[in-house]
Parts: C-alpha cells; sequence; structure tokens
C-alpha cells in the first residue's frame, strides 16, 4: 500500500467526516492491526459510514487492509451494507489495463503528475482527478515488475560482485533493496493510523493544556481586579464622603401624618407656627370617596402621596408625589426622579432645594390620630408608669387628649390638652402654656403631669417615616 492511497483516506476523512466520526473509523482501524477482527472492522466502518456519500470511502478504506483479507472485507461490506459500494471516478475517465507494460501509466507526454508534490498536495490532486490513482497503481505495478526482472535479485553481494565481473554491463544496476515482509509493509499503513491518532491526541491534549492555562491566566486576573477594587474601595468611599454636598439632610424628622385630606393637613400646619422649614406628608387617598378626583379614563398610579410645606416666602405648597408602577421611580409632580423608587429618598433629594426641617406634632410617632379612651387603654395596658401618647379626641373638635399608663396595668389617666389661640393648655395645670405640644410633654417628663411623670412614648402602630426598611415591609 502507498502513501497516496493513506492520503487519499486522509483528505476524504476531513471532507465528508465529523470530527467524532473521524475519531470512531481511526479508533476501529487501529483495533483491526491489533486484534485482526474483520468483521468488527466491517461493522464498525458500515455503522460509521451509513450514507452514500460517507460510503464513499469504504474503497479507499478497503486499499488499507492487508491483501489476504481484501477480498473478504469487500465481501463483508456487501453481506453487511447489502451492496457493494463503487470507488469515485470521473466521468471520462480512461480504462487502462493496470497489467499492460506497453501503456505508459502516465500518458503519451511520460510526464510525472506527482513530481515535487507532498502527501497533502497528492492527495488534492487526486481528489480532483481520481484517474490519476489508478495511473498511480500503475506506476506502482510496473516499479514492482522491474524488481522482479531485477539481475541482482535473489543474490548475495558476493554473487553480484562475481556476475558483475563475468559481465561488466551490469555495473549499471543499482543495487536492488531489500523486501520487506508482506505483512511489515501492508501493516505499514495501520501504523500511519496510529501515529495520526496519537498526533490527534496530543493535540486535544496541548488544547486542553492550552485552554486550562488560558483559564488560570482569567482567574488571576479576575482575582487581581478584585483586590484591586477593595483596595479602592475606601479611597472612594472617603473621596464620596468629602464631596457629598452639605446641604443635603441625612436624617429627617417624623414626618408622616394621619390626615385624611387636604384641609386637616393645612390645620396641622397652622397648629405648628408655620414658618420657613416646616412640612408633612399624607398618603393620597385614591379612593372612589377620597380627595383624588380621577378624570374619565383616568389610570390610576400605583401609589401617591401629597407634600404640604412652608416655602421660604412663608406661603404654604402641596405637590403631590407619586409612584405609576410597583418599584418604579418616585415623580415630583410631571417629573421623575432620577433613581429614587420611595418617598423617604425623594424628600432628602428635595433638601437641596427647600427646607425641610421640622414637623407638626402629629407626625411625632407618640401621636396616634383619633381614636377612642378604649384603644388608647388597649394600646397602654400592661405598660410601665409613664408611658405614654397623645390622641385626637373623638367627641370634641380641636381638643387632643393625652393618656398616660399609671403602671398597674389596670388604669390610663385621660388629660386634654387645649389649643387657644397660639398656645397649648393641659387640663390639669391651666396656669402653664406652651407653645408647642413637644414643649409641653418635654417639661412634664421633670415635672408631675397629674399623677405621674411622663417617661416612655408608646410609638403608634400607624407609620411615621417612609424610610426604606418600611417602605420594603409595606409593599
Amino acid at each position: 500500500m502507498s502513501k497516496e492511497n493513506f492520503a487519499v483516506f486522509q483528505e476524504q476523512s476531513r471532507r465528508l467526516l465529523d470530527q467524532i466520526e473521524m475519531s470512531r473509523v481511526k479508533t476501529a482501524l487501529a483495533d483491526f492491526l491489533q486484534n485482526k477482527n474483520l468483521k468488527k472492522l466491517v461493522e464498525e466502518m458500515v455503522d460509521i459510514l451509513d450514507t452514500d456519500e460517507k460510503a464513499q470511502m469504504l474503497p479507499t478504506i478497503s486499499t488499507l487492509i492487508p491483501q489476504s483479507q481484501k477480498e473478504e472485507f469487500d465481501a463483508l461490506i456487501v453481506v453487511f451494507r447489502g451492496s457493494a459500494v463503487e470507488p469515485l471516478t470521473g466521468d471520462n475517465e480512461e480504462e487502462i489495463d493496470p497489467f499492460a507494460d506497453e501503456i505508459d501509466p502516465f500518458g503519451d507526454n511520460g510526464d510525472d503528475p506527482f513530481e515535487g508534490l507532498n502527501e497533502q498536495e497528492i492527495a488534492m490532486k487526486i481528489m480532483d482527478d481520481p484517474s490519476l490513482a489508478e495511473r498511480m497503481m500503475e506506476q506502482q505495478e510496473q516499479e514492482e515488475r522491474k524488481k522482479e526482472q531485477h539481475p541482482f535479485k535473489g543474490l548475495t553481494e558476493s554473487e553480484i560482485a562475481q556476475k558483475i565481473m563475468d559481465d561488466p554491463s551490469l555495473a549499471e544496476y543499482d543495487m536492488p533493496e531489500e523486501d520487506d515482509e508482506d505483512d511489515n509493509e501492508e501493516e505499514s499503513m495501520f501504523d500511519l493510523v496510529i501515529r495520526m491518532a496519537e498526533a490527534d491526541l496530543k493535540g486535544d491534549e496541548l488544547t486542553k493544556q492550552k485552554t486550562e492555562a488560558k483559564m488560570k491566566r482569567r482567574e488571576s486576573q479576575k482575582q487581581s481586579q478584585q483586590q484591586q477594587q477593595q483596595q479602592e474601595e475606601p479611597k472612594k468611599k472617603a473621596f464620596s464622603r468629602q464631596h457629598r454636598p452639605s446641604v443635603v439632610v441625612k436624617t429627617l424628622p417624623d414626618y408622616f401624618c394621619t390626615a385624611k385630606s387636604r384641609g386637616e393637613a393645612k390645620a396641622f400646619i397652622q397648629m405648628a407656627r408655620p414658618e420657613t422649614g416646616l412640612f408633612l406628608l399624607r398618603k393620597k387617598d385614591t379612593s372612589i370617596t377620597g380627595s383624588f378626583k380621577r378624570k374619565p379614563g383616568q389610570k390610576l398610579p400605583y401609589r401617591m402621596w401629597a407634600l404640604s410645606y412652608i416655602d421660604r416666602d412663608n406661603s404654604l405648597k402641596n405637590v403631590l408625589l407619586e409612584q405609576k408602577e410597583k418599584n418604579g421611580l418616585i415623580y415630583f409632580g410631571a417629573q421623575p426622579i432620577k433613581n429614587v423608587h420611595n418617598p423617604h429618598m425623594a424628600l432628602q433629594k428635595m433638601t437641596k432645594e427647600f427646607v425641610l426641617n421640622r414637623t407638626p406634632f402629629q407626625c411625632k410617632r407618640w401621636f396616634h390620630g383619633t381614636i377612642d379612651r378604649k384603644e388608647a387603654e388597649a394600646r397602654l395596658a400592661e405598660l410601665p408608669k409613664g408611658s405614654f401618647l397623645v390622641r385626637k379626641s373623638t367627641k370634641e373638635e380641636r381638643m387632643y387628649v393625652l393618656s398616660v399608663a399609671d403602671g398597674s396595668g389596670k388604669k390610663v389617666f385621660h388629660n386634654k390638652i387645649k389649643h387657644e389661640g397660639n398656645s397649648w393648655v393641659a387640663a390639669s395645670a391651666p396656669q402653664q402654656v406652651f407653645s408647642c405640644v413637644s414643649d409641653l410633654i418635654q417639661h412634664h417628663k421633670s415635672a408631675s403631669f397629674g399623677l405621674t411623670s411622663l417617661t416612655t412614648p408608646v410609638p403608634r402602630p400607624e407609620p411615621y417615616r417612609l424610610d426604606v426598611e418600611e417602605e420594603e415591609e409595606e409593599c
């Protein structure tokens, strides 16, 4: 078998098979070389080359089979496939008798079409003109005949020397090449198969090593970047702290109140000496009976709030804050506030343009809105002595009540607080006048308020701020 035949095998493999099929063919041939199981080889070839196009490789593979088993291989192919496979041929190929000595295998001009070509170029040339494969086989046959007719064939070196002495004209003949055993010659093609398969494995291993090395480099670069980011993070935070606008208020006072309407919010503002910086936030009632007037066909936003504040000109302003969809941006009027998704953050950003630093007592966490005596006693039950809350009376307009626990778990003191003009007076100490409810409460934390002093404010269950954590809980 010639290397040209094997070159054709390589070229057909690359053209007709994918990588997995090519590997299976090589493995089957190498296994046959070792175990000599021809039937298993044929089964493997028929299974792999399962289309007419791929089956065109079978004649080429047949040339790689040892001559003693070639006929049996071809017969088994017919048995397993149900038909023989014709080798690739040209449409106008001239029929050449490979055993006719008088025919020039390379045509009338005697040129060798493979002269100066390597194995791959020879294979490509044969694929372009399949008739050259038979011509090459013819050349090999003629070379074999010449070897068999060599005058020195079968002679030892001493016998060759004696023959030349008897006939000096024989000196022009080259020394005959030693004949290899048929098995060695036939199996050389399979040695090439094995070497090619080993080369493929080495190539796969090299590719794997390169891939692993590349992944290690990427991982190293990633770790290096992470370390660099960790080292730069404190610097970024320090820079951010140094360059943060000083006008932004980091902590806002309790600002959320239970006012149900704009009129009630206005009353809360007026009770607290309306000056620049005073503000409150209330939830907008979007129900059918609420204060929000919907236009025909208008789609309601996800949530709405109303901000009431005293502007720099001491006038009361009301602005709408709305969130059109869940987790969406907060809109100030008709303008979205960039990167702001809850009203607390919106108020913090607004402190760059607005003065927001004081709220009415109705926003304090100890103010529980409009609740009756029984509800107040329930909220103060079992609490320590001096625990207190402020509520709006359910019976008298503009009257508020300060409820205080006596610590026994059984009794709660209720003291009325009345708003007169711009002052606040407690019914239990009418001689003392205060400018706001917060001052009144602060005074009675140290002084007696009726039978006891105020100690611990009881926060209302409703929200008094809408910061991030509480906003998430509300959702």
